[in-house]
């Protein structure tokens, strides 16, 4: 098992992510590794500076690196970048699984696919 990260290093990770801007940044990025900036604003609608920002400070916080290709830099996850959005996704779709439970729970008893397929009595 790796180092535990001290409370200071974990403030760095989330203040890194403390905007919806840079967390659809990250989003974007899983699903589009190698991404430019200019694809980025594109895809995302924003604009170039304020994207460049964005990704400075999601570069500092350790979640995305940078590759420089002549002009052209990329973007792409670092490793604590990925167990981060590893983290929003689930976090996002908890929700979604809430809701399935709990309509689970009112039908008393049912085949719900949040308990893997198994039958429950409430």
């Amino acid at each position: 098992m790796g180092k535990v990260k001290t409370s200071k290093q974990l403030e760095r990770h989330f203040k890194g992510i403390a905007n919806h801007r840079r967390i659809d940044i990250l989003l974007l990025v899983k699903d589009c590794d190698g991404i430019t900036l200019e694809k980025m604003a594109d895809r995302l609608k924003c604009n170039f500076k304020t994207l460049s920002e964005h990704t400075r400070r999601l570069v500092q916080a350790g979640l995305l690196d940078k590759k420089y290709q002549g002009r052209v830099v990329s973007h792409s996850l670092s490793p604590y970048g990925q167990k981060l959005v590893k983290f929003i996704t689930t976090f996002q779709h908890s929700l979604e699984c809430e809701n399935v439970i709990n309509n689970c729970l009112k039908a008393r008893s049912v085949n719900c696919p949040a308990v893997s397929g198994r039958f429950f009595m409430v």
